[in-house]
């Protein structure tokens, strides 16, 4: 299966839910896609949220969960208006369970210390530290 270079070929990829090579490639590589500033992003972003919070793990891939979430944070923080916006808006519809609801509040959240520029354990990086004050 060849590595996907653009979001909209990425979102076709991820919809193919019975080719298990597809999908798998496809989680692998959207972070970086997203992360490397498609043109389309702010356009995509919402149906792309929307496809990876009704995606279901049935073709048993490794770390799907991680990687669904990683791809959720990278959108939350490239293209940070319109996919807050929608998770915001899809958290309070009906369709969701607990465990999805869940996993949008996580999302936020990492996606919140990355824009803050806090690792995951909530410190600031070395970097950081560094910020003069007068």
């Amino acid at each position: 299966v060849k590595r996907p270079f653009f979001l909209r070929e990425c979102m076709r990829m991820l919809r193919s839910k019975d080719k298990r090579e597809e999908v798998a490639v496809a989680l692998q590589h959207a972070p970086a896609i997203i992360r490397g500033g498609s043109g389309d992003l702010s356009e995509l972003a919402p149906a792309l949220a929307v496809l990876l919070l009704h995606m279901r793990d049935d073709l048993a891939i490794a770390n799907y969960h991680e990687k669904r979430l990683d791809i959720l944070v990278a959108l939350l923080v490239s293209a940070t208006l319109p996919a807050v916006r929608c998770l915001a808006a899809q958290f309070y519809e009906e369709e969701y369970g607990l465990q999805q609801r869940f996993e949008m509040l996580v999302c936020l959240a990492r996606a919140a210390r990355e824009l803050g520029g806090r690792d995951l354990d909530g410190e600031v990086p070395a970097k950081a530290d560094a910020v003069e004050t007068r």
